[in-house]
Order: structure tokens, then sequence, then C-alpha cells
């Protein structure tokens, strides 16, 4: 099973994780590159979306709800997203502000038609830092449980260089609550300087699925069940986009029981000043 996608090149709409995936049924993923003062205009369908910029200056707009939304980032590592979120059966347009290529990235779930749409701004988000030593990470919930969404939770975490995240190894692929929960899920990475890697492995208790991947710049991976831990080259920062969908949004994920003492040792380097984090 292959579950690695590799960056598309080139200008414009790019479906990477599209309808009828042999892995995911509730997860679409695509990538919009436009040049300076190109447009692209596209429909929910059925589907919620979250149009996240990653790089670029643009104007979002979702007519039928009022949305006019102007944003702008350098890059994912130089400050949090823009996002908007679109209800299902809305158009949307994308135009390409300034004078650099606009970067933005397609995250779709199934949706309701009773959903509104909404601008999620950088100063929205909350952030959490999780982790200790070198499986230290931050992450930045986009939109999580509270928010008015109907399968889509979106954040984004950020690696330091040769640090682990998903660290213990968790799943989330059996509906048990409150023990665990059921989402299928997908990762975008980028990766500063770009020309660097990570490395992505998705397995299983008894191993029917075990596949590890090298990945790069703009590389998508899909993950439909299993454990995930993920890896930063070192002197590379990496960062990934996550989206899950489930039949609730409130994560539970359960860790992998040959590696959950790893959240046992946190308090201990906690005491000892955060042994291993940058900035500790």
């Amino acid at each position: 099973m292959n579950l690695l996608h590799k960056a598309p090149s080139g200008l414009g709409y790019h479906a990477i994780v599209a309808e009828r995936h042999p892995s995911l049924e509730r997860i679409r993923i695509s990538v919009l590159r436009l040049a300076p003062g190109d447009s692209y205009s596209g429909d929910t369908g059925a589907w919620e979306s979250a149009l996240v910029l990653q790089a670029g200056e643009a104007t979002i707009a979702v007519e039928s709800h009022g949305i006019v939304h102007h944003c702008q980032r350098q890059s994912v590592f130089a400050g949090p997203s823009s996002t908007v979120f679109v209800a299902p059966e809305q158009t949307w347009e994308v135009r390409a502000q300034g004078h650099a290529t606009l970067q933005l990235v397609i995250c779709s779930t199934p949706g309701n038609p009773g959903t509104a749409s909404h601008i999620i701004t950088p100063d929205q988000l909350k952030v959490r830092r999780v982790g200790q030593g070198n499986w230290f990470r931050l992450i930045y919930d986009i939109i999580d449980a509270p928010f008015p969404a109907h399968t889509m939770v979106l954040g984004e975490t950020f690696n330091p260089p040769g640090y682990w995240s998903s660290a213990p190894p968790h799943k989330h692929e059996v509906d048990d609550p409150p023990h665990e929960s059921a989402h299928e899920e997908a990762y975008l990475f980028r990766i500063t300087p770009a020309r660097g890697f990570g490395m992505q492995r998705v397995y299983t208790d008894d191993s029917s699925l075990n596949e590890s991947y090298t990945v790069e710049d703009g590389d998508v991976v899909a993950i439909p069940r299993g454990y995930h831990p993920v890896v930063a080259g070192p002197g590379y920062q990496l960062y990934y986009l996550w989206i899950l969908a489930g039949n609730q949004r409130v994560l539970a994920p359960r860790d992998d029981p040959n590696h959950a003492w790893l959240k046992d040792s946190e308090a201990v380097i906690t005491a000892v000043g955060g042994l291993g984090k940058p900035g500790g």
C-alpha cells in the first residue's frame, strides 16, 4: 500500500487526494498555485472546505456568505495561517495579489448544508506546546472540536530540526469513546530549507500495515489507520498541515502501548528544565 503522494509542480489547481482515493473516503486535498493577478474559482458541493494560505498574498471571497478576506503569509515558517472555512454548496474565488506566487491548500471533508462559512485569522488560532525532549513540537489548532464544522478537524504542527511528533505514536481508527475515536487523516508537509527531508512511519499493532516514507517539501501522506510518527531531518525544520474526518469531531487518540511511557517521562524532563527543548 503506497500512502505517499509526491508534491505536484507548476501553477494551477492540483488534486492530490481526490474522490475515489484508494485509502481515504472522507478527505480531499488539493494545492492551488497562482501567478500574481490570476484567479481561480471553485465550489464545495456536498463538502465543507478549508482554504489554508501557505505563501503569498490573496483575496478570498465567498460572496453568498458576505466574505471577502485579504490575507498574506511569507511562508508557513514565517507565521501562523489565515484560513477561510467554506460551507457546503458554496462557490468561492481566490485572487493572487502582490508580487509572489500564491500557494494555497484546499482541504475538504463531508459537510452539512446548514453550516456557515467563516474567516479564521492568525490571532484566533489556539497554540499548544506538546511533548518534551526531542519530541517537543508546536501545534496550531485551526479548526478544533468547538468550531462549527460538521466533520473537519484541522491544524498545523511544527517540528524543530531532528525532532519527532505524533510521539508517543498514536492512532485513531476504532470508534470506542472515550478511549479511542475513529478518524482518517492526511498530512501535507513543508520543509525548510526546501531541499530537506523528514520521515513518516504508518503502522498497525499486527504489522498488517507497516510503511515508512521519506517525505520532501510539498508531499502528502494518507493515514487511513495505524500509528503515524514523524521526524524532521537534522538541520531541517518540518511542518505539516493535518486534516482529520470522522463520525464525530472529538478526538480521542490511543497511544501505542509500547511507547506510551514517553508521556510519563515528560514531567521529569519538565522538572529539570525542559531538557532538549529549543529555547528551554
